[in-house]
């Protein structure tokens, strides 16, 4: 095992952009994850007794992996520790193991292949502990067990797991700046179910999801949401691509395409208090061959702000666009081209440079036009196949 205490600016500034996005979500920041001075401890590591001794019982800042290795035992971190392990393209074999952080610190993984067939993945923790995966590709059950905690993502990405367990059970999931992130499971993606969870997509990021069940499960009292600009979100799911019980933004200038499997007919969004969608935004929902209904909130507002597209089609003869309680309203302030379809037509409806309120109202879709050449007074949810806004 090597070991050397002197490390260049360079390495230190990689190693605090990495952690930044996930210490500054829980309003830290850089200079308590990674010192920011001259002396920082790193070790150069081959085999596993000294990869367990640099988390364990010899903390070190940076871990540098030399050699492929195989865990034989769980790592268990007591204390407060912030780590970056570099994998230079290695692999890391957890087995069965599990790395369990006690309290509350940032273990950051770049540059490795990790597989796992552990029940709580390769990182575990009750506290507000955080994972930071950077160009790593993961095999395994479960990537991490962190209820309260948090999983950021960076650079190139892909995870895949194969059993009834979700990626991730965590609070807060970050994907930064201009992440190409990958992920393919048999069950739900993210389970979220504490208080307050959190979802980021970064500014730049591509994010595509494929789930057996929902891709993102936040049934924690108030969620957060939220798209940046230039980012592009696509899913695939057989349930539900987002459920909370709140209100999704899906940001200025990001595009988000949610599709459902054949077999799914839970829909592709419930939230409860409708949904944001903003400027030259691109929003598009493809319902399954069996989806009861595309979106489903409670008395809410659906707001299309300016948007560049919206496209939002059922597949299903007997499905709907919008199972939304009377009195909600699906709304777009500027001049916008609105076609209404039937389930087997596209185009048995439009209005251009129309701005109006749709007040959902038992079965039918009330149009109030405040600006435009035409208006509709009503139409029957029912038989509404598919929905579409152009600038």
């Amino acid at each position: 095992m090597k070991t050397t205490t002197k490390l260049g600016l360079s390495v230190l500034t990689a190693a605090a952009v990495l952690i930044a996005p996930t210490s500054l979500s829980f309003g830290g920041n850089i200079s308590n994850v990674v010192a920011q001075a001259a002396e920082v401890k790193t070790v150069t590591v081959t085999t596993f007794a000294e990869l367990k001794n640099a988390l364990e019982t010899s903390p070190t800042d940076i871990i540098s992996i030399d050699a492929d290795i195989t865990a034989t035992s769980d790592i268990i971190i007591p204390g407060q520790h912030n780590p970056l392990i570099l994998g230079n393209n290695h692999k890391l074999d957890m087995s069965k193991y599990v790395i369990n952080a006690k309290q509350a610190g940032v273990i950051a993984l770049e540059d490795l292949s990790i597989e796992s067939t552990g029940s709580y993945g390769i990182y575990r923790t009750e506290t507000l502990g955080q994972l930071a995966l950077n160009n790593v590709t993961f095999t395994g059950k479960q990537v991490a067990y962190a209820p309260k905690g948090a999983i950021t993502f960076h650079g190139t990405t892909k995870v895949t797991t194969t059993s009834t367990l979700e990626i991730a059970k965590v609070n807060t999931i970050v994907f930064d700046k201009n992440v190409h992130f990958t992920a393919t499971t048999t069950a739900d993606a993210f389970l979220m179910a504490q208080a307050n969870p959190k979802v980021y997509v970064s500014e730049n990021a591509t994010v595509n999801i494929t789930s057996a069940k929902k891709v993102f499960n936040m049934t924690g009292a108030t969620p957060f949401f939220s798209t940046e600009s230039g980012s592009k979100l696509t899913t695939n799911s057989v349930d539900v691509a987002l459920y909370m019980n709140g209100k999704p933004t899906f940001g200025a200038n990001s595009s988000t395409e949610f599709n459902q499997d054949a077999a799914g007919t839970a829909g592709l969004i419930y939230a409860s208090t409708g949904f944001d969608v903003e400027k030259d935004a691109s929003f598009v929902l493809n319902g399954g061959a069996k989806s009861t209904q595309l979106i489903k909130t409670a008395k809410s507002v659906i707001d299309f702000k300016d948007v560049a597209n919206v496209y939002l089609k059922s597949n299903n003869p007997k499905g709907n666009i919008f199972s939304v309680s009377s009195g909600s309203l699906v709304q777009f302030n500027t001049p916008q081209t609105l076609t209404l379809g039937t389930k087997t037509t596209d185009a048995i409806y439009t209005a251009t440079n129309l701005r109006a309120f749709l007040s959902g109202s038992g079965t039918n879709l009330s149009v109030q036009s405040f600006a435009g050449d035409n208006s509709i007074v009503t139409y029957d949810f029912k038989t509404m196949g598919s929905f579409k806004l152009t600038k």
